[in-house]
């Protein structure tokens, strides 16, 4: 019947399939996207809160080192201070200071130092120019010792280190001091005694040469005048010799001779005249002579000093002494028979080199006691140059001989 019929309505969704299709890979596509940007989002807010806990513990560094650094300015025994000045008009604010600076200073607190406008207290106007002359100029100061005045008016020296830097139109100064009045009383008491000891090493010189000639001079007026009359007596008794005893008449006269020769000699070696009479370089020339008549040991003596420069009389006695005593050592140990001695000097010192080209030593033994050969010798002048403010060196190379260079001040501070 008709009532059975099939109906059958068809419709066409392509368009819709294409387009769930469309929306499906949109919606894996955004899928895939808000992972991926999710996923970044949260590397990099894992690298922010690693920024943040990096930045933080930096933080905390800063401050435990602003902290350590505060810590080690206030309890520095060192003065430390900071100051700005205006470059226009010199006009100078305190900033900062430690403890330590207070307390060199003589100030109770912080705030009494910053209350006052002045800079540190030079006691010397002139060298506080200086001290700001070096510090604007070459932007530091360096081991700079002064005086300062502390708060209660007493001087006390110091040792400054200073930079200076521009900062926001001024200068910004940064300072360390260190009190140094103990080291400088120590200083001037050690300058003192040092003074003291020229003093008695010159005076011991002098009493020295006092009893060379004393003792010259009783040589003279006792045994040298024995002698020459012993001589003359002697010749009065040469008619009453036989003949057979004329030689020994003839050796006791040589012998007295020679007796009275070398007693002339060490008069002389003792206290020189020639030094008193003609002066230090003639003396030396004298010298030169001497040793090579009595010696055979040629003396080439240079100088270029004259003889009316000053020298002080007890600088004279030692050079002439150690001069003489250098000669004879080398006649003794230096095997050979040629020596240099040069004299020269400046408006202060006066210096005197003796070289040979004889046997060279060993120099770090030359001024022991038990070396030997001299070596008290060398070790004497040296001591005795020192007294006075001058030194002695000595200069050896192999196959080359030593040069001994002595050095004096011309005049003795007493």
């Amino acid at each position: 019947p008709a009532d059975d019929g099939l109906s059958v309505y068809l419709r066409d969704i392509s368009d819709r399939k294409q387009m769930e299709e469309a929306l499906r890979k949109s919606k894996d596509e955004l899928e895939i996207k808000v992972q991926g940007r999710t996923h970044q989002l949260s590397k990099a807010n894992k690298a922010l809160l690693a920024e943040i806990d990096t930045r933080r513990r930096i933080a905390e560094e800063l401050q435990k080192s602003e902290e350590a650094y505060r810590l080690l300015v206030e309890l520095n025994p060192v003065g430390v201070y900071t100051l700005i000045v205006d470059p226009l008009t010199l006009e100078t604010k305190r900033l900062h200071c430690n403890e330590a600076y207070l307390r060199i200073l003589g100030y109770a607190s912080l705030q009494e130092w910053l209350a006052e406008s002045t800079p540190v207290v030079f006691y010397s106007e002139a060298d506080f120019k200086n001290y700001r002359e070096h510090l604007l100029r070459d932007g530091k100061v360096v081991n700079y010792k002064v005086r300062l005045r502390r708060k209660d008016g007493k001087a006390i020296w110091v040792l400054m280190n200073a930079t200076a830097r521009n900062y926001e139109g001024k200068i910004l100064i940064e300072s360390i001091m260190t009190d140094i009045t103990s080291q400088k009383r120590i200083e001037e008491r050690l300058r003192s005694a040092q003074n003291k000891l020229r003093a008695m090493a010159s005076d011991n010189v002098l009493a020295d040469e006092r009893s060379r000639q004393r003792l010259a001079t009783e040589l003279h007026d006792t045994v040298l005048q024995t002698l020459g009359a012993a001589k003359m007596r002697s010749e009065l008794l040469k008619q009453y010799i036989p003949e057979e005893g004329a030689a020994y008449y003839t050796e006791l006269q040589d012998m007295l001779l020679k007796s009275i020769a070398q007693s002339r000699l060490i008069m002389s070696e003792m206290s020189p005249p020639v030094l008193y009479e003609l002066g230090f370089v003639p003396a030396l020339e004298w010298l030169a002579e001497q040793m090579e008549s009595q010696h055979d040991l040629a003396v080439n003596f240079e100088t270029t000093e004259k003889g009316s420069q000053q020298l002080a009389l007890e600088v004279q006695l030692l050079l002439f002494q150690a001069t003489r005593e250098l000669l004879m050592n080398v006649v003794k140990h230096a095997g050979f028979d040629s020596v240099a001695v040069k004299l020269s000097g400046s408006a202060n010192l006066v210096k005197i080199e003796v070289i040979d080209k004889g046997t060279d030593f060993d120099t770090k033994r030359a001024f022991r006691t038990d070396s030997g050969g001299g070596g008290f010798c060398l070790f004497s002048i040296r001591e005795r140059l020192r007294h006075l403010g001058g030194e002695l060196k000595i200069r050896s190379k192999p196959g080359e001989g030593a040069r001994v260079v002595m050095t004096a001040p011309r005049v003795i501070k007493k």
